[in-house]
């Protein structure tokens, strides 16, 4: 099933957040594109796990509805959910496990630091978008990064 990325957002925060320990906006950004990425990774793109193109801002990738949703709450950290105009869906329990995987491997990390090693990463779809000026990082860009990922760990493994 597709979803909303405020959707996606929201079961992290509503998941793991707690008044004690509050999201970022940089970790819920990242945990929101990370999910996106090895979702369509996994999948070969069939289906995708959000139904938003990916935008290529200044600092980062991130989708355009979170954003603005983030934005309208002036908030810096979140323990509750965020507004969602788009309309929260309910996420599916095999979905659901998915994004508890994607937590377990990121959600420990500080603020920004997956996003910066993703930055630094030469090969990111949103590094080849920013230098092409394009606004909307293309699903093949994302799709070819992540699934690059999965072979390498994969031989990694080996």
């Amino acid at each position: 099933m597709t979803y909303n990325p405020t959707t996606i957002a929201n079961y992290f925060i509503t998941t793991y957040a707690t008044i004690q320990a509050p999201m970022t906006v940089n970790q819920i950004i990242g945990l929101t594109y990370y999910a996106y990425g090895w979702y369509i990774g996994y999948t070969d793109c069939q289906p995708t796990l959000i139904k938003e193109p990916l935008i290529c801002k200044s600092t980062c990738a991130v989708f355009g509805s979170l954003w603005e949703n983030m934005l309208n709450t002036r908030g810096n950290l979140f323990y509750r959910k965020i507004p969602n105009p788009q309309g929260n869906q309910t996420i599916s329990k095999e979905d659901q496990h998915f994004l508890d995987m994607v937590w377990n491997t990121y959600g420990h990390l500080e603020s920004g630091v997956a996003n910066k090693a993703f930055i630094y990463d030469e090969d990111n779809p949103w590094k080849t978008t920013i230098v092409t000026g394009q606004l909307i990082i293309p699903m093949s860009l994302v799709y070819s990064y992540f699934k690059n990922q999965l072979i390498k760990a994969g031989q990694g493994a080996a």
